[in-house]
């Protein structure tokens, strides 16, 4: 059974558009057939609280995505391996 997920996405400044691109697709590759990704809202380049990775500024997109639970485990795994991600934070939303 397919749950409703919002994923907060903080990437790196320097990225270009093109590589932004690449990791939203990356991450539509990591829900493989069963989940997918509803709605995308880029909330663009904000100042972070704190510095991250040496980094002060980070890019903000949000995910609403539909997946059971052992596939949001899983892109999490995923997700913590990607370097050009300076935060995420993957959140089961409630009925």
């Amino acid at each position: 059974m397919q749950n409703a997920y919002e994923l907060m996405l903080i990437l790196l400044t320097s990225l270009t558009e093109k590589e932004e691109k690449k990791i939203l697709e990356e991450v539509k590759k990591y829900l493989k057939d069963e989940g997918k990704i509803k709605e995308t809202t880029h909330f663009g380049k904000r100042k972070l609280a704190y510095p991250i990775k040496k980094e002060n500024d980070g890019n903000y997109w949000l995910l609403n995505l539909a997946v059971d639970g052992k596939e949001a485990s899983d892109l999490s795994q995923k997700l913590k391996a990607e370097e050009k991600i300076l935060r995420y934070l993957l959140l089961r939303k409630d009925k």
